[in-house]
């Protein structure tokens, strides 16, 4: 699969757009670790998926996470956002009681 991303290099700062063919996202993100950039996993995506992004969206930081490719090979936008947020949020008020528990105390 092609894979597309922008990354900040560790010795120059600079920020480049890297494209390249991997047979997982896992295996991309490793290797650019490797050859010493930054890289934000969020943004790693296919490389269709970051063109569609770039050229459609206002790149939040929820494009990266909701648009991705079907089965049929369309782009598609997806609840993956609104879910992963839920699960913070349902953590943070577990958090939030457990602390409120040890001021009853």
């Amino acid at each position: 699969m092609l894979f597309k991303t922008c990354v900040k290099s560790r010795q120059t700062k600079k920020y480049e757009v890297i494209e390249s063919d991997y047979p997982n996202k896992s295996a991309f993100i490793s290797d650019l670790k490797g050859n010493g950039y930054m890289v934000n996993p969020d943004k790693v995506v296919r490389s269709e998926v970051y063109n569609y992004i770039m050229n459609y969206t206002n790149c939040e930081e929820w494009d990266w996470i909701n648009y991705q490719i079907d089965k049929d090979g369309n782009i598609v936008e997806t609840n993956k956002f609104n879910e992963r947020h839920d699960k913070r949020m349902v953590k943070l008020d577990k958090r939030i009681a457990g602390y409120k528990n040890q001021d009853a105390e």
